[in-house]
């Protein structure tokens, strides 16, 4: 009898199907119960991503993994769609007085019309680059140049804003 029985593939995807700022490239791993088999793996394009049972890719679309049976050429194909979220936060810092020789520190605040997320974290840091600390809120004390990272944590991705504190020593 001929053989005919095509090989029966399986794809794992272990960083899952959505690239993002913490994941920019997936590792794709291929299956199948047979040993003699070859794996092919296709991009969105149709361009070859690899030959072997892992390969990765950094591009968004419909994929597919091709194993085919060395012995009876058989093949068996899965087809699967890689996403993408890189979206990055926004955050604005709302302006502030100067310090002056009465008004010692002054608060910055991330600005009430910025767009929130409970996945969104704040990190303060310095003139000196040296992290200040989290959350919406940071007093200050010295003139400078004070930044806001903002980091979706779902996604890696980030933003950075800044604000110039200065000082009116008239007042």
């Amino acid at each position: 009898s001929e053989d005919t029985i095509p090989p029966v593939g399986s794809l794992t995807l272990p960083q899952g199907s959505e690239l993002d700022c913490f994941r920019p490239e997936l590792r794709l791993v291929g299956r199948s119960g047979l040993a003699a088999v070859d794996y092919e793996w296709l991009g969105p394009r149709g361009e070859v991503l690899g030959t072997r049972r892992e390969a990765t890719t950094a591009t968004t679309g419909l994929h597919q993994l091709m194993v085919t049976s060395r012995r009876n050429g058989c093949r068996d194909t899965l087809s699967f769609d890689i996403t993408e979220d890189f979206t990055s936060p926004t955050a604005f810092i709302a302006t502030t007085e100067p310090l002056t020789c009465l008004r010692d520190s002054v608060v910055l605040r991330v600005r009430a019309d910025s767009p929130t997320s409970p996945f969104y974290r704040y990190r303060w840091l310095s003139p000196t680059e040296e992290i200040l600390g989290e959350g919406p809120s940071r007093t200050v004390f010295s003139v400078g140049t004070y930044q806001l990272v903002t980091q979706n944590i779902r996604n890696g991705c980030r933003d950075t804003t800044s604000i110039f504190v200065d000082a009116n020593q008239t007042e």
